[in-house]
């Protein structure tokens, strides 16, 4: 039972299922990579309709009037494989609406499917700060604040601003 460690010859036993088994391991890495990629497609199109679908009921008469379907971009749901951090990232979606700001919409697989949109808006710094809104009232409201402090940096910014003593963040 102790015959030595030999290369088998092409045409043994030995020799042919090795073959085979890296034909099978090839073939099911390729179904994998595709399966993954039809995922991540499927991830970026529900995102994109689900940002859609957000707009047109919670902004109807401010985005939904400006903003087609075919703006948004979408994203893949992250699992921790692909972040640093130990959290997952979910599928979402964005806009960009002219003068550098931006929608984001994200989307919880929760119960009740929990929506949240966020405006991406240029500070002075060169960061960005960020502003829930959640209706036609919020967005005006918060619209009206970046007209106001489109000058400034308040300090609220992602990533956040240098420290004082000149530290990167």
């Amino acid at each position: 039972m102790t015959e030595p460690n030999t290369i088998p010859a092409p045409g043994s036993v030995m020799g042919r299922l090795r073959d085979l088994a890296t034909r099978s391991r090839g073939t099911v890495e390729l179904n994998w990579a595709r399966e993954r990629e039809e995922q991540l497609a499927r991830d970026r199109q529900e995102a994109m309709a689900s940002a859609a679908s957000y707009v047109r009921n919670h902004f109807p008469a401010t985005l939904a009037m400006v903003l087609p379907d075919t703006a948004w971009a979408g994203y893949p749901r992250l699992g921790e494989a692909e972040t640093e951090s130990l959290s997952v990232v979910r599928p979402c979606a964005v806009a960009h609406l002219g003068e550098g700001v931006w929608i984001h919409h994200t989307r919880s697989r929760s119960v009740g499917h929990h929506s949240t949109a966020t405006l991406l808006i240029p500070c002075v710094c060169g960061n960005y700060r960020e502003a829930p809104v959640d209706d036609d009232y919020t967005l005006a409201r918060e619209l009206d604040y970046l007209a106001d402090t489109c000058d400034v940096c308040l300090g609220a910014c992602t990533p956040s601003c240098p420290t004082a003593n000149g530290e990167d963040w």
